[in-house]
């Protein structure tokens, strides 16, 4: 199965060949990071307040962020674009290290959230033009979910789920004890997650969000509903999440599962995920706690 590192990917000149092949184009791209000046991106190089109020409005637009967190910029986005993607490409774990300061806010601020679970889905996203935030977390993700368009070999999930990239189903049930929702970033993790639970006894239902808005679909609101609990999986500070995703799920008990971020010494994403426990059996673990 061929992946990309996104994070890598929009910080490089294989991005904007990727744009113009898949003819995508925006009135206007800025960057803080001053190696993408090459590629025509406007680089931010003085201040905010300065640098943003020199430049006129836009009826769309795409911002890369390499040092800066999205809460620097988004007193300015209005006044920027009409429609404005922002692509943070270190968030969560990944970016300690690689920001001025570590990225696990990112919500705040942020009103429709891309977690794309494949090159194909981020894509699409682009295309689209519609304001959103993309939050990459330097993970390897699929390409795309099939071997083979063409075939339709699948790789992870069948046509049926990935016709539905919004929101997957990875694990169903009618009325569980526990119904997790994790981050389309992490997908591979959330399948290695499902595998798991097929083989637990416990009521837990798993879907993978590619879209915060998606939370507002019937069909997911019915899974909602249906749940005894709401457990959301997010590499991100934990009270945050929680006031961000409250705003649709409020009327279930929701319990957090973030990072260990104090147990984090390592800037290798293999590891990372492991190490401070977010990877699939640490995931299991902590999701049966909730059950008690």
């Amino acid at each position: 199965m061929n992946t990309v590192n996104l994070s890598k990917l929009v910080l490089s000149s294989y991005f904007f060949d990727l744009l113009a092949q898949e003819n995508i184009h925006f009135e206007q791209i800025f960057s803080d990071n001053p190696a993408l000046a090459a590629f025509g991106v406007s680089v931010i190089d003085r201040d905010l307040s300065t640098f943003f109020e020199s430049q006129s409005k836009k009826k769309n637009g795409l911002i890369i962020l390499d040092q800066l967190s999205f809460s620097d910029i988004t007193p300015f986005l209005g006044q920027l674009f009409e429609n404005v993607i922002v692509i943070d490409a270190w968030t969560g774990m990944s970016s300690f290290g690689r920001k001025f300061a570590p990225e696990l806010r990112f919500l705040e601020g942020a009103e429709d959230v891309v977690f794309p679970l494949d090159l194909q889905t981020f894509l699409r996203a682009l295309a689209s033009h519609k304001s959103a935030l993309i939050p990459l977390t330097a993970q390897e993700i699929p390409e795309n979910v099939y071997e083979s368009p063409s075939e339709e070999v699948f790789q992870i999930v069948d046509k049926h789920l990935v016709d539905h990239s919004e929101f997957l189903s990875l694990t169903t049930l009618e009325h569980p004890e526990l119904l997790l929702i994790g981050m389309g970033s992490y997908f591979e993790e959330y399948v290695k997650l499902s595998q798991l639970l097929d083989a637990c006894p416990e009521r837990i239902a798993l879907g993978v969000l590619g879209k915060t808005s998606a939370l507002g679909l019937d069909s997911v609101q019915r899974l909602v509903k249906n749940a005894k609990k709401i457990g959301i999986c997010i590499d991100h500070e934990s009270l945050s999440a929680l006031a961000y995703f409250r705003r649709s799920l409020h009327d279930k008990p929701i319990f957090m599962i973030t990072p260990d971020y104090k147990k984090l010494t390592t800037f290798a994403p293999e590891w990372q995920l492991e190490q401070v426990s977010f990877d699939a059996s640490s995931l299991l673990e902590r999701s049966l706690k909730l059950l008690v």
